[in-house]
Parts: C-alpha cells; sequence; structure tokens
C-alpha cells in the first residue's frame, strides 16, 4: 500500500503597517510596535514583534515576522511604547485584530488584508492595521550586505541641508503596492552621506526571487511623518552590484526641462552571503 508524501509546510512572512492609531502620549504621539501571536486553545504565545514607530500613529513596520502557513488563528496587538521592559504589561495597548491565517494567503504571491483595530468586539475603531502575507524558502538561507553612498543629492532645505534617509520597498506582482523591506538611518545636514552597511534576507528583499525588481526611495527627514522626496530608483535585486551607480529621479518632474535629476545613488558594496560569511559579518 502506498503512503501519500505530504508536502513540506511553507514559512510565511508578514508586513504590518498601520494608520489612524489612537496617540496615548500626552506631550507627543504613541511610540507603536506590533507583536504577533499563535491563537491555540483559548492562549496566545508570542511569536515575533515588530520594531517601535517612535511618534508615529501612521506606522509602516520594517522588520517581519516568520510564521508557519500550519497555524489556524493568529492574534496582532498593536502597544505603545512605554518603558523599555519587553513585558506588554507596561506598554499602552492600542487594539488587536484576531484572523484566521488561511484569510491572509492565496496561490498568488502575496496578499493585502485591511483590518479594524479594536480594544474590544463591542468597539469600532478608526485604526486600520494592514497585513502582507508572503511565503518564503526555509531552505534558502542566502542574505546581501550591502553598502549605500548618497551623492549630490538635492538640498530640500532653506536654512540648511537635506537630512537624508532611504527606504527599501520590495515591488510586489500584480499589484501598485510597494512593501517596505528596510529603512537607514537619518544622517544630518548631508547632501553625500554614507549609511551604514546591513544585511538583509534574501526572502524579506525581494521574496526570495532576484529577478524581481525593488524600489530605492530617498528622502529629506522633518519628522517621523514628515519627509520630502528627494528621488527614486528602481533596480532588479541581481542587477545590484559593487560601483554601481543610479540616478535618482523625482518622477513628478521629469517632464521639466530644467530638471537634471535629484543626486546619484551609489552601491558601493553589495554580496551575497553564505551563511558562514554571515556570522563573520558583525
Amino acid at each position: 500500500m502506498y503512503s501519500r508524501r505530504s508536502r513540506p509546510s511553507r514559512e510565511i512572512l508578514l508586513s504590518l503597517s498601520a494608520n489612524h492609531l489612537h496617540d496615548k502620549d500626552l506631550f507627543s504621539k504613541s511610540d507603536p510596535y506590533a507583536v504577533v501571536y499563535k491563537e491555540e486553545n483559548g492562549s496566545a504565545e508570542e511569536i515575533g514583534r515588530t520594531e517601535t514607530m517612535k511618534d508615529n500613529l501612521n506606522p509602516n513596520w520594517t522588520r517581519k515576522i516568520k510564521i508557519s502557513e500550519n497555524l489556524k488563528m493568529i492574534k496582532i496587538a498593536v502597544f505603545d511604547q512605554d518603558s523599555s521592559s519587553k513585558k506588554t504589561s507596561n506598554d499602552d495597548y492600542l487594539g488587536e485584530v484576531i484572523i484566521e491565517l488561511q484569510v491572509l494567503l492565496s496561490s498568488s504571491l502575496l496578499r493585502e488584508t485591511s483590518h479594524s483595530l479594536s480594544k474590544n468586539k463591542s468597539t469600532i475603531s478608526k485604526s486600520k492595521l494592514q497585513i502582507f502575507a508572503y511565503p518564503c524558502t526555509p531552505e534558502n538561507p542566502a542574505r546581501y550586505r550591502f553598502d549605500f553612498q548618497g551623492i549630490n543629492l538635492v538640498n530640500k532645505d532653506t536654512f540648511s541641508k537635506s537630512d537624508p534617509f532611504f527606504e527599501i520597498r520590495f515591488l510586489a506582482p500584480n499589484s501598485t503596492t510597494e512593501i517596505t523591506v528596510y529603512r537607514s538611518e537619518v544622517l544630518d545636514d548631508n547632501l553625500s552621506p554614507n549609511w551604514a552597511p546591513f544585511i538583509i534576507h534574501k526572502d524579506q528583499l525581494c521574496a526570495g526571487d532576484d529577478r524581481k525588481k525593488v524600489k530605492i526611495v530617498v528622502f529629506d527627514f522633518d519628522g517621523p511623518e514628515n519627509f520630502e522626496l528627494i528621488g527614486e530608483a528602481e533596480v532588479q535585486v541581481n542587477c545590484l552590484h559593487d560601483g554601481l551607480i543610479l540616478p535618482l529621479l523625482e518622477l513628478k518632474k521629469l517632464k521639466k526641462k530644467t530638471y537634471r535629476g535629484s543626486g546619484l545613488l551609489k552601491i558601493k558594496e553589495a554580496t551575497k552571503l553564505a551563511v558562514s560569511q554571515e556570522e563573520n559579518a558583525h
């Protein structure tokens, strides 16, 4: 008698963002983070949590949470961080959603859903949580190390120089949606910034397919929810290499005859790491 071989379960990456969060702080805005729990037999076990976004009621978290597709129910709760403790009981509770995992998944590569954050079943909240779920490949531990530099960035400030940072965004297939997968530090008053090198997992960067495009967007930072576009560039991941220089463009200005671009982005390093290399990369 033959037995049917079961298909290995996939691992899923969750990308989270929220908007219109409740402001729990008196003299500033909330500092939100999200926690993902496994819901089972009436109890919740933490799987992972995002980074904290300071003074931000519309957070777009870059840290992805990895879960198994075999989970039935998950809970995602959002908190306002008030202490350095890891205990959520020390922080203000902003709301939660409980959802069947299969609702998030489909046969396509990526699925977006939007949910109201509520504090209890009778509460209707304006706060929304957006969830992107896409498969990753646990058998592929590939990571990349990147080192980016801006060159002659356009100045967006009147009385000083721009304070640039950049985001890398994964372009979701068959969608206009962009998922922010990395956000750099801000470098004050600098039109030719050398940002810190960083390491990112291939699954997070491009859903495991380095033929896919990413968008690199450079902004001038004026506040946690206030930043101005400097320029952007699109490139396939497998085209990133040491020494590559990309023009940064502000697309809405392309039709202006006087527009000459918004500066350059130099890829000082683009290295695909083996596991042993990654362990020594820090």
